[in-house]
């Protein structure tokens, strides 16, 4: 990973300010992957929770000089899926090819399979964007999902 330059680190500081309920410039641990991922990153769930256990963190309030090595730690970790990886994957469940897949179908697959979610992060991530007919335009779930 490239150094960031301080007009970066700003940015980075201004977003994680957001995730921060107390105004003390900390955000409670569980809340990392949120900011992590509001920053443009995409890590795994569990990346982040042993970086978290490895460090003592769990249930604290973290400072942004921590969350910063957290960041920089987690960037140098592969990419587990892009955009376009997400969007392909999905056009599997997407058997018409109207870019629409079956809402509890997805809904299953996310709280069962591999990095699981929970059934409010289900939720908050799908609600919104659910037809009356059930059906899910998955390419803006993506983009909502992957834009915090």
């Amino acid at each position: 990973m490239e150094e960031l330059d301080e007009e970066q680190i700003e940015d980075m500081k201004d977003c994680y300010s957001i995730f921060d309920r107390k105004g003390d410039l900390k955000v409670e641990s569980e809340k990392l992957i949120d900011v992590l991922r509001s920053l443009g990153l995409n890590p795994l769930t569990e990346d982040v929770d042993k970086c978290i256990n490895d460090s003592k963190l769990k249930g604290t309030r973290v400072d942004f000089e921590t969350f910063y090595g957290i960041y920089k730690y987690i960037s140098t970790k592969p990419t587990v899926g892009s955009y376009a990886d997400m969007v392909e994957g999905l056009k599997t469940l997407d058997r018409e090819q109207t870019g629409m897949v079956n809402s509890a179908e997805l809904r299953h697959i996310l709280l069962n399979v591999a990095d699981k979610m929970t059934e409010e992060q289900v939720n908050v991530s799908l609600s919104p964007h659910e037809t009356g007919d059930g059906q899910i335009p998955y390419e803006q779930v993506i983009k909502s999902v992957m834009a915090g």
